[in-house]
Order: C-alpha cells, then structure tokens, then sequence
C-alpha cells in the first residue's frame, strides 16, 4: 500500500511503479508529499489516472533543490523510460538551448537539439525568460540576429542594439570579446560584467545622457533580475556516476544517480553490511560487472589503488573527483539529500541544529525574517515559518515597511521583529523556538535589540549568505558550519524561502506601481 505520509516535503520527481517494478507515471512536485497526497484525495481523477493507481504498488521518489530542477528532470525522466500513462508528455518537445553558433560573426540563437559545433548552454523551462535573456544579451553586446550579414546596417544599428558587423564598424577581435562576455554571463559569471555596466550608467548620467543611463540601468535591472535564480548548465557529451554513501546501525545504506549530457538521469539503491573500506568494496563490486563512466564524483578519495583498477577495467582514463564546491558539490549533496529522505525520512537535523547552536530545547518552531528592496525603494519584509523543519506556509506573512526611509536593513529587521512579537504578544499565539534574520551581526543585532524593547527572551541568529555565517550571541566570531552538515542545510532551506516570499511581494507592488 502506498503511504504518502512517508514522503518528504521536498521538491522533485515521483515515481510511480507497477507490482513487477515497471515505471507507470513520473510525475513532478514543489512538494513531493502534498503532491502525491492529492492522488488519493481527490474523488474528481480520470479514467486514466484511476488505472494508473490500481496498478500502481510502490512510489519511488527524486528529490531536487528546487522546482525548476524537478521540470528538468522529469522532462529527461519521461523520454527515456516513456512511462505508458504519461500520454501528455510523451511526445512533448524537449525545452529549448540557447545556442551560440560558430560562424565567423555569431549568434545566440534558441535551440531544441544538442548538435555539434557552437556552445549550449540550458535546457530552459520557462520559455519567456530564455527569450528575454537572449534579447537582453544581444541588445547588451550589440550581437548580430541576421542570419546572413546584409551589405547595409539595418535599424538595429541605429537603435544602438547592434555593432554592425555587416559594415566592419566593429573588429573581428572586438566582436569576439563581445560574443565572449555573453559566453559568461550564461555561465553565470556576471560578476565582473555589471560593475563594467554601472560605470558605463555612472559616465552617461554625468554627460547628461539620461537616455543611455536608463537603458542600462534596465539592462542591469533585467540581468539581475533573469539570471538571478535561473540554474543553466553547459551541454556537454559527458557521462558521470555520483555515489554517496552513510552508515548507520551497523548498515551501509549507497545511492548511485547517472549524469548523462549534464542531466540527472536515474538511481539505483543499495543496503549491505557495514565494514572497513565500503567505498573501495562497493566501487570494486559494481564496477566489476557495469560499465565505467568517464567521471565518477565521490565523497571521498578511494585510494590511487581503485583509481588505477577503473582505468584498467574501462580501458582509458577515467577522473575520480571529490568536488569541494560548484555544481559537483551540488550534485553530491543532492544524492546525499535523496539518501537521506531514501532511508531516513527528512533529515533529523533539529537535535543537530539545537547542540550546535546551544539552544535550550529543540527548535520545533523557527521563524526567518528578510528585507527586499531595489535602492531604497519599495522596502518589504517576508516572515516564514518552518515547523519540525519543513515549511508551514499558513503561517507566513508579509510586510511593508513603514517607519525607514533609504538603504536601512537593520532598522527594517527592527520594525518588522517589533511588528510580529507584539502582536504574538497581543494575541497569545504561540512563539518561535528560534528567530533567524538573512544577514550580518547588524541585522541580528537590530532584532535582538527588538526582541529586548519587547522583554522577550528568544534566540535570534543570523546567517550571512557569502560565507554562509551563523552570527550567534555566545560568539564574537561567526560560527561556520560544514557545508554538508543537515543543520546548515535546513538553516539555508529557512533562509532561502523567506527570500523568495519577500522578492516575490517586493516585485508585485514594484510592477503595481509602475501600472499606476
């Protein structure tokens, strides 16, 4: 019998599979259990669902970071194994590249196919904001979208959208490093183009160019605000294995997920006795009957000896990585979040986060706060609350900020911390066991101050996103957590949708008050 309360509130992919272990449906989820829930809720199912579910005996589950990743793959999932309940998506299109070609001049171009010559970069799941990047890209870099360059410029030149090409106006080399910065900015790599962008902004308004200044504040605005959360990748004819491992009860409990063209494309499970070695013996025994991928990403380094035993038995070099960070690390600490709901159910981090913190009893309750604002305008502030570690989104809330003009995120985490305790006061609801501001020590500080004009006397953290720092009050110094540790992991879970939930609300009255 399939039990959806066993499932985690996570994002990813389920599977539905049949008594012999045959795929039925794939599915995706913001939140795999509530999700799943609704199947054997709702009395309103089609004929087609309503077969699905009497053939169906087991739910096997994909956990992702975030929903976009769960489109993707469920996307790669449906067109390799072509669930036969999955009519809707079986001939869908896969989601589209963008695609920077190799000709002398090139292009960026959308793309529905991996082929040779040229740079991918995607897949994208929302077709809107690949659109809007490629135009922002091209507008930004003065790229050329003809497909044959024209013996005359054309109204984009005019525009001042494009460099022209087509009448040698612009170099060979200066187009190259044009094409190359757009190479970067889909890498993700804008760091070092926006402070060349504001300089440019900064010249034009002092020459009293107001007109070119806006255009690039919106170019900088619109790069910011697309690029922001979009996960893009480099396609790739690469194939990896990731292997994660945990012990625990004398057991050793190993997930195995394949990468193939950059994607996530399935997993195997794996339970046997714990001993000495396991990683070496697992890697020995697996390997020894499948085929060794090029790559395999590990926790650990297995030795120099088992390095040399996969080359021998893939006959050519094969690159044994244990990533420190990047999207490697992501996607080991992927596997390992997949292993730990796999096996364990949701990670029990809340006993982990209370000894680290030094907390007088377990955080069930916590309570994360976050300011949003572009340039003083427009201030907001998100509360979200997470109860036993996973998201209660009745109890979110929303504010705006009143009382701080300009630049001021210790004074908005102050007003807002004031605003919520004293009305829990009021009306006798019940407190945080941990308060948790996105920040430094001045935003921790300004709402520890808070929590003292209030006489209350609960814990308030901070954490810091560079570094991710946990500014505590037994400390002088930030605390810095190990960046698999389940504690940091659920901390950033916090932090993370409380960002989302004040972006979200800063961005609707900006979009208001641009209508009015």
């Amino acid at each position: 019998m399939i039990d959806p309360s066993r499932l985690p509130h996570l994002p990813g992919c389920y599977l539905f599979r049949d008594a012999q272990g045959h795929l039925l449906y794939i599915g995706k989820a913001r939140d795999l259990r509530k999700r799943v829930s609704t199947y054997f809720q709702s009395r309103d199912q089609g004929p087609r669902i309503r077969r699905m579910l009497n053939l169906a005996r087991e739910i096997d589950t994909m956990v992702t970071h975030n929903e976009v990743e769960a489109f993707l793959l469920e996307n790669t999932l449906i067109k390799k194994h072509q669930p036969r309940f999955n009519v809707d998506l079986k001939d869908a299109k896969t989601y589209a590249w963008l695609h920077i070609t190799a000709e002398k001049y090139p292009r960026i171009v959308t793309a529905r196919r991996v082929e040779s010559g040229g740079d991918y970069f995607g897949p994208f799941v929302s077709g809107t904001a690949r659109n809007e990047i490629r135009i922002t890209l091209n507008n930004i870099f003065g790229l050329r979208t003809c497909r044959r360059l024209p013996k005359r410029a054309c109204l984009r030149k005019q525009m001042g959208t494009c460099c022209a090409p087509c009448t040698e106006d612009v170099g060979a080399d200066d187009y190259a490093q044009r094409v190359q910065d757009a190479r970067q900015v889909l890498k993700g790599r804008i760091h070092n183009l926006i402070p060349r962008l504001e300089d440019r902004m900064k010249k034009a308004a002092a020459g009293m160019q107001y007109e070119s200044a806006l255009q690039l504040r919106n170019r900088i605005q619109s790069l910011q605000r697309i690029l922001e959360r979009q996960q893009v990748q480099t396609a790739r004819p690469h194939q990896a294995d990731i292997i994660h491992g945990l012990t625990r009860d004398g057991n050793t409990f190993i997930m195995r997920f394949s990468v193939r063209s950059g994607m996530l494309e399935d997993k195997e499970n794996f339970v046997f006795e714990a001993g000495i070695n396991t990683l070496e013996e697992f890697l020995s025994r697996y390997y020894a009957s499948q085929p060794v991928p090029r790559e395999i990403i590990l926790p650990e380094d297995p030795g120099p000896g088992m390095r040399e035993w996969l080359r021998r038995q893939r006959g050519g070099p094969v690159s044994v990585t244990v990533p420190q960070r990047g999207n490697k690390r992501r996607l080991l600490e992927l596997a390992q979040m997949n292993l730990e709901t796999t096996h364990f159910g949701e990670p029990d981090s809340l006993k982990e986060l209370e000894n680290l913190l030094g907390l007088d009893r377990l955080p069930i309750i916590m309570e994360c706060f976050d300011i949003s604002h572009l340039q003083g305008c427009d201030t907001v502030a998100s509360m979200v609350r997470f109860r036993n570690g996973r998201p209660q989104t009745s109890a979110y809330r929303r504010f705006r900020i009143r009382s701080v003009t300009g630049i001021d995120d210790p004074a908005a985490i102050s007003e807002v911390v004031t605003r919520r305790y004293s009305r829990l006061l009021r009306e006798g609801n019940d407190l945080p066991d941990l308060v948790v501001v996105d920040g430094g020590l001045p935003q921790r500080n300004a709402a520890a101050r808070a929590m003292d004009q209030l006489s209350l006397d609960l814990p308030v953290i901070a954490l810091a996103k560079r570094e991710e720092s946990v500014f505590i009050p037994a400390r002088k110094t930030p605390l810095l957590l190990d960046r698999r540790c389940p504690a940091l992991r659920l901390l950033q879970r916090l932090r993370d949708e409380s960002h989302r939930f004040a972006l979200a609300y800063h961005h609707k009255l900006r979009k208001q008050r641009m209508r009015e």
